[in-house]
């Protein structure tokens, strides 16, 4: 009997995590896709909520034509198979390359004003420090090229 139960559990488990592991998730292909409450929708029923682009929702059932999809607020809604991609839980996401650009717009010294500070004046450093933030340098080694000035 103990055999018998371990390999049911075993035949329970081994499908039930294989299932778990290929979890479905859903991603609008265009602009307000709309979701219904209902798969077969009434006439002139208005949408139940309405897919954003940026959202991840996940697969809870299929039908012929259409989804049923949730997101974590709790909406849930049928969308059509032709409007939405879906994808594995294993899938990536890539993006579109972006170049990003930074400078300081404003080289006049910065200070921080606190109330113990009241009565400091500001310090301008004309050091650049590029050429030590390339390399690895301890502070002993900046100690020694400072002093050596």
């Amino acid at each position: 009997m103990k055999l018998y139960s371990i390999i049911l559990g075993i035949g329970i488990l081994l499908p039930a995590a294989a299932w778990a592991g290929n979890r479905l998730y859903a991603v609008p292909l265009q602009k307000d896709v709309p979701a219904y409450r209902n798969e077969t929708r009434k006439l002139y029923e208005k949408p139940a909520f309405v897919l954003d682009e940026k959202t991840r929702y996940v697969v809870k059932e299929t039908g012929k034509a259409l989804l049923r999809i949730g997101d974590n607020a709790g909406n849930e809604g049928w969308v059509e198979k032709s409007a939405i991609k879906t994808i594995s839980e294993n899938s990536s996401f890539t993006y579109d390359p972006a170049d990003v650009s930074t400078w300081l717009e404003n080289p006049q010294p910065f200070m921080v004003f606190g109330p113990d500070f009241a009565d400091q004046t500001p310090i301008v450093l004309e050091r650049s420090f590029a050429d030590a933030l390339r390399i690895n340098v301890d502070h002993e080694t900046v100690s020694r090229q400072a002093s050596a000035r």
